[in-house]
């Protein structure tokens, strides 16, 4: 299943994308090997290729129609090619649609090609990075001077990729650029750059006073983030090898999402009070993760921030918290006590879903719904208690449980009801009175 990780984290982020999108949706053709839509100017874009050529020349007709633009994502996967020809129609090219290309070495297109350029097998439009190949052989790479922009998953699985040299003329650099550079080890800039900024290796942007990226293959145990720092950048840390033991300050306000997912030794982490969410698959697959300490400004936990943190035994849950999302704790195979705070109004679907150790529960008074497979898999799940401001129970909220799990229940309650109806064992908070009476 972990090896499956990059895949799924890149689905995770494109349903986002997906969301802003208008409701009605291009009509998707297909035409031999691509699929694609027709742009409101009659041209097409390429948004999926299925075939297997390795050397790929890519066609400036589909179907009669100029082939203008290749999309987000068209070719992201594909471990057969080795290299793309671009024809002088396409004039765009959407973030990285070569992302995850794991043959691939180089690209061509012709030199009076109108917004297109290849520089040493690198694609660019106009004055932006837009790919440089995950199989590129060179272990050191200095990104042309007059470049301005590197686009999102610029250099994503770059295996060969060690070292890296950022020019003066770089203004903006998009999301994510270096994700799943394993091999990564420093990124540098020069000291007159007057945006961006590295310090021994790790890259920092000026302004914001935000660290951008922790070079996977750093070896560093341990890594102190410098005082004065308000942000952690998306995938900032991801893949980091080598640490155990991260150090945030509290000038540290934002940490964003799955800053430090699939950190695979990475032990134990304290949340400083002056960060108030912990975000989408902050420490995703974090699978040696044993101590969380969560500062107590804490809002919201959210969706799998924990997810597949298979050795996290115990957590306490600040009574700042008010929702915890979806798939939060999934697969926690040795989540033991989880405190629940007082304040909390919302629990995800499959927030504790195969937490197989979770013996007990107890359910805050602010909630009213259990959601989808909320407790799905907990094979030694043996009660929880359920207040009466319950008033909905998912069908699905208990699937895989015990046959003897036990439900505490209110009198005259929803939840007493759920369970007459579907056969559960239950209880009462008082049953046990009459021996002190």
């Amino acid at each position: 299943m972990k090896k499956k990780c990059f895949w799924i984290i890149l689905i995770l982020l494109c349903i986002g994308c997906a969301c802003s999108m208008a409701e009605e949706q291009p009509v998707t053709y297909t035409s031999g090997d691509y699929q694609y839509i027709l742009l409101p100017d009659g041209t097409a874009e390429i948004t999926k290729y299925i075939g297997k050529a390795e050397n790929q020349e890519i066609p400036s007709e589909l179907d009669g129609h100029t082939v203008s633009s290749i999309g987000n994502r068209a070719f992201a996967g594909n471990n057969k090619i080795v290299s793309i020809d671009i024809p002088n129609s396409i004039i765009f090219v959407e973030n990285n649609p070569f992302s995850g290309c794991s043959s691939l070495m180089y690209f061509s297109v012709a030199p009076d090609h109108p917004t297109l350029a290849v520089n040493d097998g690198v694609l660019f439009q106009e004055k932006k990075l837009i790919c440089y190949p995950s199989n590129k052989k060179e272990r050191v790479y200095s990104i042309p001077d007059g470049t301005q922009e590197i686009g999102d998953y610029a250099f994503s699985n770059c295996k060969n990729l060690v070292d890296v040299t950022i020019p003066d003329s770089i203004i903006h650099i998009d999301n994510i650029p270096f994700i799943y550079c394993n091999n990564l080890s420093a990124i540098h800039v020069s000291p007159d750059h007057p945006l961006f900024a590295d310090i021994k290796g790790v890259l920092f942007q000026k302004d914001e006073k935000r660290l951008v990226c922790y070079p996977a293959k750093r070896r560093d145990e341990s890594y102190s983030i410098p005082k004065g720092i308000l942000e952690i950048s998306e995938f900032a840390f991801c893949h980091c090898f080598y640490l155990t033991n991260i150090t945030i300050p509290d000038s540290v306000v934002n940490i964003q999402k799955y800053a430090f997912c699939n950190c695979p030794v990475l032990s134990e982490i304290d949340i400083p009070n002056s960060v108030e969410t912990i975000n989408e698959g902050t420490f995703y697959e974090c699978s040696s993760l044993t101590n969380v300490n969560l500062g107590d400004k804490i809002s919201r936990i959210g969706d799998y921030a924990f997810y597949f943190c298979e050795e996290l035994k115990n957590i306490i849950i600040p009574d700042s918290v008010t929702e915890i999302g979806e798939g939060a704790f999934c697969f926690c195979f040795s989540l033991t006590n989880v405190l629940m705070p007082k304040n909390l109004n919302s629990i995800g679907d499959s927030a504790f879903s195969y937490c197989n150790r979770l013996i007990s529960i107890i359910i805050p008074n602010n909630i009213s719904d259990i959601n989808d497979t909320i407790f799905s898999g907990c094979t030694k799940l043996s009660n929880i208690m359920i207040p009466e401001s319950v008033i909905s129970i998912s069908e699905n909220a208990f699937v895989d449980c015990p046959v003897s799990l036990t439900l505490i229940v209110e009198r005259d309650s929803y939840a007493l009801q759920y369970c007459k109806q579907k056969g559960i064992g239950y209880n009462y908070p008082d049953a046990l009175d009459w021996l002190n009476n």
